[in-house]
């Protein structure tokens, strides 16, 4: 009974030096996990701030696409509108018109007067 009471004692006596031994490495290891978590929690908040101002620039190239669009489809209209003013301008002030309009009224044209200006 003497050994085993001498082997229960040698044996809490081992167990205690190896709770109250701390490693270095094991202070080290620790330091390392928490610059490694505050490392990837870095890492995230700036991939999730990238993500943010990717998105919104996205959003405001759309915006700026869609406002574009509606610009140019006004400008395609008043060329469009102005391109048949133009060609009706250009048939009220045709000389067949304007002589019939002249004859109408009694009006005579004389050629030997008449000066062609063109721009």
């Amino acid at each position: 009974m003497a050994e085993t009471a001498r082997k229960i004692v040698n044996y809490s006596n081992i167990r205690k030096q190896k709770t109250v031994q701390i490693d270095p490495l094991d202070v080290q290891k620790k330091k390392f996990k928490r610059r490694e978590r505050l490392a990837v929690c870095v890492s995230l908040g700036w991939a999730a701030l990238l993500g943010c101002v990717t998105i919104s620039s996205s959003i405001h190239v759309n915006t700026a696409q869609s406002g574009l669009q509606a610009v140019t489809t006004q400008v395609t209209k008043l060329n469009s509108k102005n391109s048949n003013i133009r060609q009706e301008i250009s048939e009220l002030s045709s000389r067949s018109r304007l002589m019939g309009i002249a004859k109408k009224d009694g009006l005579s044209l004389n050629e030997q007067n008449t000066r062609n200006v063109t721009k």
